[in-house]
């Protein structure tokens, strides 16, 4: 389980690093689908910024609280965790963002 933590946190980490202004428009869901006059309204680089430090925290809370998780409760609640835990992180992301793909008038 222990590997799963880690390579898990790995993945969310390294996201962070991988989507980048050039590649959002092919990669980003729903701004990928956006036609070009509703892409210029959206302050991309703003978002971008959040989803680095996020995906960044995202990695790294992870792989400390999957640990801790595992070492003081056992692998079922470990993988609950690791189940949950970015679900609810994307909801909170998703409601800290919105507003920046709100159109402009």
């Amino acid at each position: 389980m222990i590997y799963v933590i880690i390579g898990i946190s790995l993945i969310f980490g390294s996201l962070g690093f991988i989507l980048t202004k050039d590649n959002a428009q092919y990669y980003l869901a729903g701004y990928n689908t956006m036609p070009k006059e509703q892409r210029e309204q959206v302050d991309i680089e703003a978002y971008l910024r959040m989803f680095k430090k996020a995906h960044i925290i995202l990695g790294l809370s992870t792989l400390m609280l999957g640990i801790v998780t595992l070492l003081w409760f056992g692998d079922r609640v470990a993988a609950l965790f690791i189940s949950v835990y970015p679900l609810l992180f994307y909801g909170y992301f998703h409601f800290k963002t919105y507003p920046l793909f709100k159109q402009k008038k």
